[in-house]
């Protein structure tokens, strides 16, 4: 049996996300220094939990559809499709997880726009979890992972009512490959 190669680097890639949320504790020298500070590092640290939390979704709906995509023409065996939607309910449910682990926000309406994450992922985890076994194709669980962003998480407002939030997630490393502020869905295979 052939793997596709994307699904031999997605654990690289997701070990990379993971290893970039990771928090820095500060010494307590640091922080008697910059108590003024200690606001804007949570919102930062925030923001980092809940872009590394964005960019796992948006690897897993870009990866989900090159690999129904691809697995068109090979036309999968159930096997292969139930394996697929396995690993994608794994991935999708350790997503969630990284959401609902971000904590309280700092920034007024940061629950709100989190919640709208978790109100998105746990019908396509659900949904992953009684079809895993009996998935009729490849493009129904890249569907179901389409179906896990937010239509509006509530961030553009947030950015628009605080801009020092909208610096932060322009220029925090852990916000590169995030979609907060998504322009358009964008379309699942058919």
């Amino acid at each position: 049996m052939r793997r596709p190669l994307l699904w031999a680097t997605l654990p690289l890639l997701a070990a990379v996300l993971t290893g970039c949320s990771g928090e820095d504790t500060p010494s307590k020298a640091e922080d008697t220094r910059s108590k003024s500070a200690a606001p804007g590092q949570a919102v930062i640290t925030w923001l980092g939990k809940v872009c590394a939390a964005d960019a796992d979704l948006q690897v897993q709906r870009h990866a989900s559809r090159i690999a129904a995509l691809s697995m068109v023409p090979r036309r999968p065996s159930r096997d292969q499709i139930v394996h697929f939607a396995k690993v994608s309910h794994k991935d999708l449910q350790e997503t969630l997880e990284m959401f609902e682990k971000t904590g309280p926000s700092p920034v007024a309406g940061g629950d709100q726009a989190v919640a709208a994450y978790i109100n998105a992922l746990k019908p396509a985890v659900a949904k992953l979890e009684k079809t895993k076994e009996d998935v009729p194709s490849p493009a129904v669980v890249a569907n179901t992972i389409q179906s896990a962003v937010p239509k509006d998480n509530g961030m553009q407002q947030l950015f628009a009512q605080n801009p020092a939030l909208n610096q932060v997630y322009k220029t925090s490393p852990q916000c590169k490959g995030a979609d907060l502020i998504p322009e358009s869905p964008s379309p699942g295979p058919t």
